[in-house]
């Protein structure tokens, strides 16, 4: 599932800027498969506490934030910062059209929850606007 900038874009329906990377939320249980399968394709794969950084030879970059579910929410982080955010909140996810892919997207909750803990400039801005339920 796709956060920050892309994933505020997706919701704008619009590239606003230049992205150095992607970053997605996996489930614990995904993660290992899609290192290995980043691997395989020939991503540099760096490791810090439950970030996977992935970086392909042309430059492309991924960040996987890895997902772990414990009864009725999730947690995301590494050993010195986890954020506890409720499963309903993670399970809304949504799928829109950018630039004529389909993405899957975070819930307006989860997107703005990220967007107003680590953006800044319009993402920000876009962010504290973005409805929720």
């Amino acid at each position: 599932m796709i956060i920050a900038g892309f994933g505020l874009d997706a919701l704008r329906g619009k590239l606003s800027r230049p992205h150095k990377d992607v970053d997605m939320l996996v489930l614990k249980k995904d993660y290992d498969k899609i290192k290995k399968i980043l691997e395989k394709l020939g991503y540099g794969i760096k490791i810090y506490a439950n970030l996977l950084r992935a970086k392909s030879k042309e430059g492309a970059e991924a960040d996987l934030d890895m997902v772990t579910i414990d009864g009725d929410e999730i947690l995301i982080g590494g050993p010195n910062k986890i954020t506890h955010i409720p499963l309903e909140i993670f399970n809304n996810f949504q799928l829109v059209e950018l630039e004529g892919v389909i993405l899957k997207i975070a819930s307006n909750e989860l997107l703005k929850l990220f967007g107003l803990w680590d953006r800044k400039g319009k993402d920000l801005e876009f962010a504290k606007g973005i409805p929720v339920n």
